[in-house]
């Protein structure tokens, strides 16, 4: 055999395994790359603040709010709203704000309740004498947060709840299942 062929077949073999290397490397660091975001996913997932809010009690037409951060990691810029029905109008209601809450921190508010106003049958407003049927009816407790990794309040937490009046005339909370969700981020 010619040397010359010999050496264009042992070339043809040299590229054809350097090519199958360089695919099989290829692959290998699409692997890896895949692998690191889902470990950076899971140290971000196990990082994650989770405010988690809790009717405490009712006194005198105040709610008393507990919040606890049962994450693992710290929430920022919290903001707590307290607001008739069940998409509560954030201007128009109770709102307290918190810059942080560390990992098993808890707090505690009160809010004062907002009292719907009543008409007389002209429908000027009319002092009423029965106070706390103006201030029961159907609320939501919404706190929204941020973690670390964002900017923006990206968390929510949506607690509906009820204050009603029993048998003996005295008010209480019902509290509905808190909702967590992901707020969709705003695009400018």
């Amino acid at each position: 055999m010619d040397p010359q062929w010999l050496n264009l077949i042992i070339l043809a073999v040299l590229a054809a395994i350097t090519f199958y290397y360089a695919l099989a490397t290829k692959r290998i660091a699409r692997a890896a790359a895949e692998q690191a975001q889902e470990l950076r996913q899971q140290r971000i997932s196990a990082s994650q603040p989770i405010v988690w809010p809790m009717i405490a009690g009712w006194k005198i037409h105040r709610l008393e709010v507990d919040f606890e951060n049962i994450g693992n990691g710290p929430a920022l810029d919290i903001d707590i709203f307290v607001g008739r029905g069940d998409d509560p109008i954030y201007e128009d209601n109770n709102h307290v704000r918190h810059s942080y809450m560390v990992a098993r921190e808890k707090r505690k508010h009160n809010f004062l309740m907002p009292q719907n106003p009543t008409q007389d049958s002209y429908g000027q407003p009319s002092p009423d004498k029965d106070t706390l049927a103006n201030i029961a009816g159907k609320y939501t407790l919404l706190v929204k947060w941020r973690d670390l990794y964002k900017s923006g309040p990206f968390f929510q937490a949506k607690l509906p709840f009820s204050l009603e009046i029993d048998s003996d005339g005295k008010l209480y909370a019902k509290e509905g299942v808190v909702v967590i969700d992901r707020v969709p981020e705003k695009r400018i």
